[in-house]
């Protein structure tokens, strides 16, 4: 029964930190559009689908609570980018200050589960900071700063378990949108895509397998 309270509370809690944060970031809601319905609806069976594996490979409720977080943010980056082409630094830097606080209250009663995930944490940012600040370097501007900030971000919220595979599928779909797009001729080399909602798709990708 506990499990199925926090299955409808976490259903419930997802759309709200999406509308907390728009009205954060704009100061008004003016109601939710097409793509912002298919974005949270794609994180509501995401996360139905986390829930599912980590009852079944009893994960623990820190590494669960961690994902579920960086989910609920991703929904907003990726509209956000979508429309701006802009990662918010103040949500970037209050997700960072949240990670301590998640960290650390769970650890005052569950230290030992804390120092297990501590390394795949660890590995997680290092991957993270590798591929994305490589990738900066050999772009020349065509990834953005903000990419990387959020991508470290990812890299400790979704551990070593899951960033390698939340980019790979990211990083798989840019690249198959774009050779269509470009087959099509509705963009050009030169083109610089948002590259967010690509990463928020190989997030939800990564929870759904």
């Amino acid at each position: 029964m506990n499990e199925y309270l926090i299955l409808a509370a976490g259903m419930i809690i997802l759309p709200g930190i999406y509308m907390c944060l728009t009205l954060l970031q704009t100061e008004k809601f003016t109601g939710i559009s097409k793509i912002e319905v298919i974005v949270l609806a794609a994180a509501e069976f995401a996360f139905f689908r986390m829930w599912r594996n980590d009852i079944r490979e009893e994960v623990p409720y820190l590494l669960s609570i961690m994902r579920y977080v960086m989910l609920a943010f991703m929904t907003y980056f990726c509209v956000e980018d979508y429309r701006e082409q802009l990662v918010p630094n103040r949500v970037l830097l209050f997700l960072l200050v949240l990670f301590p606080i998640i960290v650390g209250g769970y650890g005052v009663h569950d230290m030992d589960t804390v120092l297990k995930l501590l390394p795949s944490i660890i590995l997680g940012f290092l991957f993270s900071l590798i591929s994305f600040g490589t990738g900066y370097l050999l772009s020349h501007g065509s990834m953005g700063a903000g990419d990387v900030k959020l991508s470290l971000i990812m890299g400790i919220y979704l551990t070593g378990k899951d960033i390698p595979g939340a980019v790979f599928y990211g990083c798989l779909i840019a690249a198959g949108y774009s050779i269509i797009q470009l087959i099509r001729k509705k963009i050009t080399r030169k083109d610089r895509l948002p590259f967010v909602p690509f990463l928020y798709m190989g997030v939800v990708v990564r929870y759904l397998l």
